[in-house]
Parts: C-alpha cells; structure tokens; sequence
C-alpha cells in the first residue's frame, strides 16, 4: 500500500521532470496506436541529460544495495566464516 503511493509519487515526480515519457493507447486510432492494448507504455527520455544521470544513480544505487545486502546475509548465514575452507 505504501509502496504503490511512493512508486505514483515518484513516476510523477520523473514525468515533471522530463525523465519519463508516457504514452497512453485509450483514445487512438488503429493507426495511431503504439504497441498492442490500451495500457500506458513509458520510456526515460534519451533528449534530457538528467535521465542518464538518473539512470547512473539508480544503477550505482542498485548494486551497493545488491552487494552490502548479499554480503549481510551471506555472514548470517552458518557458511558466514569467509576463512573456513570447504
């Protein structure tokens, strides 16, 4: 519950900005749709600067949070002694 209105908070806050670009099917033509269905489709916009600094931040994010996690839970675990041979 939380995490929807923190996700709808932020896909806002990126389209304000001009990072992410949506696009809606409801209301088109055949011919004017892009892609199947009538979902909303979105993209970072290649044209904005602050979409490939966004895109580093959350890539170096990601991988700090994968690695200071992995290594938690890797000394939680009972094989967690990294100097005991196998």
């Amino acid at each position: 519950m939380i995490v929807d209105k923190i996700s709808k908070l932020l896909r806002s806050a990126l389209s304000k900005i001009y990072i992410l670009q949506a696009v809606s099917n409801v209301g088109k033509t055949k011919k004017e749709k892009k892609g199947k269905g009538y979902r909303t489709s979105s993209r970072l916009n290649p044209y904005n600067p602050l979409s490939y600094l966004f895109l580093i931040l959350a890539v170096s994010i990601g991988l700090l949070l994968v690695g200071v996690i992995g290594v938690y839970s890797y000394f939680n675990s009972d094989d967690g002694n990294p100097f005991k041979w196998n």
